[in-house]
């Protein structure tokens, strides 16, 4: 959780709240979503095998993370359901998920 920590302080702590005084919730989620999305974009092309749906499948995931991490973020007032739901979310997505999709 101590790195997901260092990344929600920027992303949840500071950007969405900046966000906040101009856009909608709708906005911010959708803007903040692409932003980190794309902050993630170099390891996909470095490390991906079909760049483009991966890529694709990244951002609608990003993005849909957003909104669920923006609205519990403003309800809670407090970084830790973001933080916990994004290390939840890397262990899933970097330790679970990769030795159940590889080729036997």
């Amino acid at each position: 959780m101590a790195t997901t920590l260092g990344e929600e302080i920027g992303w949840r702590g500071f950007f969405i709240y900046e966000l906040r005084k101009v856009l909608s919730f709708t906005g911010v989620s959708i803007f903040s979503g692409i932003v980190w999305a794309s902050w993630h974009w170099p390891l996909i092309v470095y490390y991906g095998e079909n760049v483009y749906l991966e890529l694709t499948t990244f951002f609608v995931t990003i993005i849909s993370m957003s909104f669920i991490m923006t609205y519990y973020t403003f309800k809670s007032k407090s970084l830790w359901p973001a933080v916990i739901f994004h290390a939840v979310s890397n262990i899933y997505i970097q330790k679970i998920f990769p030795p159940l999709t590889e080729k036997l």
